[in-house]
């Protein structure tokens, strides 16, 4: 079901999560029962001795998260699990299945002679990678670890912060607002390890939060730290004059930030974009 590397080390992480926090292991199905699939009021079920949890994500279905003897655990425990699950599945699995969906009609645009009943489907065998007959693009080293990203679409913003997540090779895409309860320091980010922050709406960030953001990035950061990427529909100028950000914020997140709504609208294009604006130049192939 997995078709990268990337992937497969995000499952193996999850993995070693469950065991270590709460003693079990999970198994990722496809397809499986409805009554499993559908969830409880706190988004997951309980079946004999598991624990389900539908992975969702605008309304396509992607899959289930199964917890072998979870039933057994508080519930508490269930929605912890239930939340690091859909941190961590949801948005790889989101990917792979846009990048299927834009595969196939692109193949559909292209081909006038082929119909949908000649698609592949999200739980058929994957169609070979069309965006990358140029060279795979290696992880190479990110030119800073807070990043920003202007677009008016949301849908755009987030297809683009989930590529930019995947390039870099990260465990796990978590919205600010999941983390903000408990980020209040340096030593609290550093010990989040290497995932991705997607802070939507950075002209809505505390302003002691912008401290410590700013504290994080005066030190040089690596691979195994996590890389924060802010997004906002406010123009870069806009931005450069908010009075809800502290001046110095206002210049580190403009000074590495890219213009959406003036990229290419592939996920080829879009993919090389973001490679020059934030990747150092040896991170090509």
């Amino acid at each position: 079901m997995l078709r990268n590397a990337d992937s497969v080390h995000s499952v193996e992480k999850l993995r070693q999560i469950l065991a270590s926090r709460f003693q079990k292991s999970f198994e990722l199905r496809q397809l499986i029962g409805l009554n499993a699939t559908i969830p409880g009021e706190r988004g997951f079920s309980l079946k004999g001795s598991d624990l389900y949890i539908p992975l969702n994500v605008k309304d396509a279905f992607l899959g289930t998260a199964v917890i072998s003897g979870g039933a057994s655990l508080d519930g508490e425990q269930h929605l912890q699990i239930a939340q690091i699950v859909r941190m961590v599945l949801e948005p790889t699995l989101y990917r792979e299945y846009l990048e299927r969906r834009e595969g196939n009609l692109r193949i559909l645009a292209e081909s006038p002679e082929l119909t949908t009943d000649n698609l592949s489907v999200f739980n058929e065998p994957a169609l070979p990678g069309l965006d990358e007959a140029g060279g795979e693009l290696k992880k190479p080293k990110l030119i800073s670890n807070l990043l920003h990203l202007q677009a008016h679409d949301p849908q755009r913003l987030k297809k683009a912060a989930l590529l930019l997540h995947e390039m870099t090779g990260r465990w796990a895409f978590v919205p600010y607002a999941d983390l903000n309860h408990g980020l209040h320091s340096l030593e609290d980010i550093l010990r989040l390890g290497a995932l991705t922050i997607h802070i939507d709406g950075i002209e809505n960030l505390p302003v002691y939060m912008q401290e410590v953001i700013l504290e994080y990035v005066s030190s040089p950061r690596s691979q195994e730290d996590p890389l924060f990427v802010t997004s906002s529909p406010r123009t870069l100028d806009d931005l450069a004059e908010a009075p809800e950000l502290l001046p110095a914020f206002r210049d580190e997140i403009t000074t590495n930030a890219l213009e959406l709504d003036c990229s290419p609208l592939t996920e080829h294009g879009l993919r090389e974009v973001l490679a020059l604006m934030f990747f150092e130049a040896q991170g090509r192939a």
